[in-house]
């Protein structure tokens, strides 16, 4: 038998059956799933011509125990099969047509269980809430393991795919407090990048059917793009959008902004409503209360930086107690007024799948608590 790294070539043959030199395409054997016992070679042919093509040496029952799409397929007469097949190292060869990427990250899901825990595998302390990391690996084994029927694969990976791109405010919330950082080293030494950017989570949502984290999704694309220290992911988190997802991401973030915008009007007199100065001021409106102009000044100055992180400027807004405070707004109305931006900030995430057109994807308790 060839060693496991080494490259052969693949003639195709013309219809007289002779070679046809012109489609002499390498081969190479998968160095880490070249099973001496395999009894079926899996060869990714993918569309085009790509410069080489990936074959691996594993075992039918393997595929079969865990894809209902393969134990239909071996369900039967063998003979039929391994005789219509063309073989290498005699075995039956099955051709898959994916990404010859995701045939590899699902493969080694099947053999080696630690390649659907990577997101345990983060030794920084910036890094609090393991389970909420999903390495752009866990995309093609998400998309496979929805192709062929794989159910125990596709839950793990579905459940940590949610928890990176929550329906919950709070959840939400606890992600954005981490640390930045690009990638990380699992068990073997391989570098693993952390998360996929929002425009690849929204793709992959839609073909492996997760469409709940789509709201979640579009508002980060949202805040990415916004964003000066993203201007390099622009082009690529776009273009791979569908016609339709462009036109939701174009047409919410548009509302998006018009509804948060017009959070910051000034002549909302339920902030200073309960203001402590409410006995200097007789029978007159809650407007002539005088922590009513600080508030109005300090948010027609905030107004203007609300420019991209809308939620997590609006987080801030909650807690600028101290700055009111120099103002010389009662404590009242500091209090009136991190609870009128909690409010908001609550009902915009709610309206997220509304602003993006999403109402017929997720159910209509997206956002809310469990009952």
């Amino acid at each position: 038998m060839e060693s496991a790294t080494s490259s052969t070539a693949h003639k195709r043959m013309r219809m007289d059956g002779t070679p046809d030199e012109d489609t002499l395409i390498p081969v190479l054997q998968s160095p880490d799933l070249w099973l001496s016992d395999g009894n079926i070679i899996i060869r990714t042919v993918p569309a085009g011509t790509p410069p080489t093509r990936t074959i691996y040496r594993v075992h039918k029952f393997t595929l079969a125990l865990h894809c209902s799409v393969f134990a239909s397929l071996f369900d039967g007469p063998q003979a039929a099969f391994d005789t219509g097949s063309e073989r290498i190292a005699d075995a039956p060869v099955m051709d898959l047509s994916d990404d010859p990427d995701d045939v590899e990250h699902f493969l080694k899901a099947l053999y080696f269980p630690h390649k659907t825990q990577l997101h345990q595998n983060v030794h920084s302390v910036a890094f609090k809430d393991r389970w909420s990391l999903f390495p752009p690996t866990y995309a093609g084994i998400l998309r496979l393991s929805t192709k062929y029927d794989a159910p125990v694969i596709r839950d793990i990976v579905v459940r940590v795919f949610r928890a990176q791109w929550p329906s919950q405010l709070a959840d939400w919330d606890r992600l954005q407090r981490w640390e930045p950082a690009v990638s990380f080293t699992d068990v073997f030494g391989n570098p693993e990048h952390l998360h996929l950017h929002p425009g690849q989570a929204i793709r992959l949502a839609v073909v492996a059917g997760v469409q709940e984290v789509l709201p979640s999704a579009f508002y980060s694309l949202y805040c990415m793009i916004d964003s000066d220290l993203q201007k390099t992911y622009k082009a690529t988190e776009l273009s791979i959008l569908s016609a339709s997802e462009m036109c939701k991401f174009v047409l919410g973030t548009e509302e998006l902004r018009r509804r948060v915008a017009g959070s910051y009007r000034p002549g909302l007199s339920q902030w200073t409503v309960n203001c402590k100065h409410q006995s200097l001021l007789g029978n007159h409106t809650p407007q002539h209360s005088p922590c009513y102009p600080p508030i109005v000044s300090f948010h027609k100055d905030k107004a203007a930086m609300a420019h991209s992180s809308t939620l997590m400027f609006m987080d801030w807004l909650c807690r600028t107690s101290v700055e009111l405070k120099t103002k010389g707004v009662c404590i009242n109305c500091q209090e009136s007024v991190a609870e009128f931006w909690r409010e908001r900030r609550e009902e915009t995430w709610k309206a997220l799948p509304a602003y993006f057109d999403l109402m017929d994807d997720v159910p209509a308790t997206w956002g809310n608590l469990p009952s």
